[in-house]
């Protein structure tokens, strides 16, 4: 089965089970920025709250107890000592029922789009290259490498040019991409 977008991602996964229906995939999002599952912005929402964990990532074992609210045990190992520490800043402060403002995905940039649209669309089946691969709105950008050709999308007029300077560092050659702005006609 060709694969071009997460609709077929998850086709795919169903199909991969047909018998048992234990494969069941769950879409958080689609391509055309419909989301399922709100990302939100916990840690804005806590920093007034609590207090960082400083040294998380070497705590191995977590435990948290009803009887000390704030307060986490970790160990680094099974056999470690186990260090409480009290994140909770202000009990009092905390205002249950309310959550965090919800983060909205930032979308692709311009050339990101423009590259999505010149060089992978023609990989997309059919019916899937106008939602994982659209047209962008914004101005036209094109990326180019050294040595590397650059395909043009069609129907485009070109307008004015400018280029970046490619840079040098150390002695070696820093790749650089050669950005040139181009109004477009759709």
């Amino acid at each position: 089965m060709e694969v071009s977008s997460l609709e077929e991602v998850a086709t795919c996964v169903k199909r991969s089970s047909p018998v048992a229906g234990v494969n069941i995939p769950q879409c958080v999002g689609y391509e055309a920025t419909n989301i399922s599952v709100p990302l939100f912005d916990w840690q804005a929402y806590i920093s007034p709250f609590f207090k960082p964990l400083d040294g998380i990532k070497n705590l191995q074992h977590l435990r948290f107890d009803g009887r000390h609210r704030g307060s986490v045990f970790g160990k680094e190992t099974t056999d470690g000592e186990e260090r409480t520490v009290k994140l909770l800043k202000n009990i009092a402060e905390l205002s249950p029922g309310e959550l965090p403002e919800i983060v909205l995905p930032p979308g692709l940039d311009d050339k990101r789009q423009w590259y999505l649209f010149t060089q992978i669309r023609e990989f997309c089946s059919e019916g899937t290259r106008d939602t994982v691969c659209p047209r962008p709105v914004c101005p036209y950008v094109v990326v180019e490498y050294p040595d590397e050709e650059v395909q043009e999308p069609p129907a485009m007029k070109k307008k004015a040019v400018k280029k970046a300077p490619t840079h040098w560092g150390g002695g070696e050659i820093t790749r650089v991409l050669d950005c040139k702005f181009m109004d477009y006609v759709p």
